[in-house]
């Protein structure tokens, strides 16, 4: 260490005064010193065995989120479609009757006496189910 002076009462064999000396010269202080010399590398290496556990974590988190958004995004998307589907086709058949009278319209039209034939047998054959 530092302390190579000679301590008081007999340097390095102890002896001197109670409580400053010991074998070897070293005080209470120098103790201290190792005991802290110690510690510090074992501090540091938990630290940075902490601040890589954090980083790793960290990580983890930000790719769950990140796939938590993806799976959400894909949710809203396939969520809007099928509501486009349902849209389309409640306008479909909102729309059919309408589009059934005028392609009535158009035929009737285009053939008049095949509609008036058939509008006889559909009267007929009424006619005979209702008379049951």
């Amino acid at each position: 260490m530092e302390n190579s002076a000679p301590k008081p009462g007999g340097g390095n064999f102890g002896g001197g005064l109670a409580g400053t000396g010991s074998a070897g010269g070293y005080n209470a202080m120098d103790n201290k010193d190792k005991k802290d010399d110690m510690v510090k590398p074992a501090v540091d290496s938990a630290g940075t065995a902490m601040h890589g556990t954090i980083d790793k974590v960290a990580g983890t988190v930000e790719r769950v989120s990140g796939a938590a958004h993806e799976t959400v995004d894909k949710l809203a998307d396939q969520a809007s479609h099928v509501a486009e589907r349902f849209s389309d086709q409640t306008r479909w058949i909102s729309e059919a009757p309408n589009q059934a009278l005028v392609s009535s319209k158009e035929w009737i039209r285009e053939k008049p006496l095949e509609a008036v034939g058939m509008a006889l047998a559909f009267g007929y054959l009424w006619g005979r189910l209702k008379s049951r």
